[in-house]
């Protein structure tokens, strides 16, 4: 009979290394320009996207709706992010980056792609190729399982 190992789960390994990843990044967003982490998905999200909700907003970044809104308020007061009403809804609103937090994340860009480029120290292109399309794969896969 194979002994079961917790370190040998899929899962287990997958939210291990998205953790050490997350925390890793959230040094350079915060060290930068004192963002958390839901402030920063936030901004890569609308700079992404372009203007949207933030119930898409919390959709895209996995993230719940208090958190969301709480990151929104301080992204707008901290003057990164515009807060339009919706003209029929006036219960939604959209969201946009302003001058200053378009300014801000295309200064935080290259600091993160550097952070990038430290993580994937040793991994050759072809490695990361490959292993992104096993993500991709997998994300479909658990998409598939989930419906």
């Amino acid at each position: 009979m194979q002994t079961f190992k917790l370190e040998d789960m899929l899962a287990y390994r997958a939210v291990f290394l998205a953790e050490g990843l997350s925390q890793s990044l959230s040094q350079v967003y915060k060290e930068h320009l004192s963002l958390s982490t839901p402030e920063w998905r936030i901004m890569a999200t609308i700079q992404q996207k372009g203007e949207c909700r933030a119930r898409d907003v919390a959709e895209l970044t996995l993230l719940d709706k208090v958190k969301v809104s709480r990151a929104i308020q301080r992204l707008v007061d901290r003057g990164f992010l515009l807060k339009r009403q919706h003209s029929t809804d006036k219960r939604a609103f959209f969201l946009s980056l302003t001058p200053l937090g378009r300014e801000s994340y295309n200064d935080l860009v290259p600091k993160i792609q550097t952070w990038q480029t430290q993580i994937k120290q040793g991994i050759s292109q072809e490695e990361f190729d490959v292993f992104s399309r096993v993500l991709g794969q997998l994300t479909n896969n658990v998409n598939g399982v989930q419906r």
